[in-house]
């Protein structure tokens, strides 16, 4: 899924929600944790009072529980500050040809996504190619994507 293992220490990565029917990424996770364990997991913690998240880090013992929206979380961990993060895995609906993206609302991870450093890469995980065509309702506070990875392929929006 991504290229230059090297220069990431801190992978950020979205557990998916069953009942959305996000992309099943835990094979891929078991995949870093085996093959690249210099490379450290985190996922988040949603504070739903005030749509922010908490980052964990996360390995095979991390214990986790759902959410009110069923998204798996850690119960406890060791935190780590966003600007830490050398690349995020961002779970979308579809994105455009510029790596403007649509996710499930109330803006979590563009709030996240706009406290990480300028070089973190964001890669949205999707199980559709780029729209053609450009997504109209982007915000100014929208963050967009770096690139992109869905089952034809690897699109490259930004460097």
């Amino acid at each position: 899924m991504l290229r230059d293992w090297e220069n990431i220490r801190f992978l950020h990565t979205f557990l998916p929600i069953e009942n959305t029917k996000e992309p099943n990424i835990l094979p891929f996770i078991d995949t870093i944790q085996q093959s690249h364990p210099f490379i450290q997991l985190v996922v988040s913690k949603s504070d739903l009072q005030h749509f922010s998240m908490k980052h964990i880090l996360y390995n095979a013992t991390t214990d986790l529980q759902k959410n009110k929206w069923g998204i798996w979380e850690p119960v406890a961990g060791d935190p780590i500050e966003e600007w830490k993060l050398d690349a995020v895995l961002v779970p979308l609906l579809v994105c455009d040809n510029m790596g403007n993206r649509v996710g499930y609302g109330k803006g979590f991870y563009d709030r996240f996504l706009s406290n990480c450093r300028k070089d973190c890469r964001k890669i949205g995980v999707s199980f559709f190619e780029p729209l053609d065509v450009p997504i109209e309702d982007v915000a100014s506070h929208d963050v967009p994507l770096d690139e992109v990875v869905f089952p034809g392929g690897i699109i490259v929006f930004r460097k």
